[in-house]
């Protein structure tokens, strides 16, 4: 089990970048330790297919390279549970530590629990919705994170979309 506190400042790295494997995988970035790689809202419509392609390329590349130890932990940010389920299958994927739950709800996590109901991967969902500010639905999220609470790393905070809710964020 990872150390919440290990994962330190985690970097977010949107799929689509070429250098994917060799920015992560080459121990230049000597104090990273934890990368999320995004497919969720930092990859356009347009360019998810390119995402997943170099995902899975990445993912063979970490098979590849075997010892890992000295590495960042490696999380996945998908846009939703079908992809994921898709995800799932990519030769590789056992190499990294979980995936990041964007814009969990009550609403939306049954889905994504039911897509990893055989699966071992640590879970970090995401409170970024209009539903934080409701005590009732953060209740019925709170109950559902309790069926799985040992494969919960931690509850991230999206903090831009929050402000946007609030109307507190300026878009440009």
């Amino acid at each position: 089990a990872i150390d919440p506190l290990s994962l330190g400042a985690t970097l977010y790295v949107p799929a689509t970048r070429p250098d994917l494997p060799t920015s992560l995988l080459s121990g230049r970035h000597a104090d990273l330790r934890s990368v999320v790689v995004c497919i969720e809202d930092s990859v356009r419509h347009q360019d998810v297919p390119l995402a997943l392609n170099n995902l899975a390329a990445f993912l063979l590349d970490m098979s590849a390279q075997g010892d890992r130890a000295a590495a960042p932990h490696i999380f996945v940010r998908p846009r939703d549970a079908a992809m994921l389920g898709h995800i799932l299958g990519f030769a590789g994927i056992e190499h990294i530590a979980g995936f990041v739950i964007p814009k969990a709800t009550a609403n939306s996590l049954p889905a994504y629990l039911s897509v990893l109901s055989h699966d071992h991967h640590q879970l970090m969902p995401t409170l970024e919705t209009r539903e934080v500010f409701d005590p009732i639905e953060m209740r019925r999220l709170r109950d559902q994170l309790r069926t799985v609470h040992d494969r919960i790393l931690a509850i991230r905070i999206g903090g831009n979309d929050l402000l946007q809710t609030l109307g507190a964020r300026r878009s440009h």
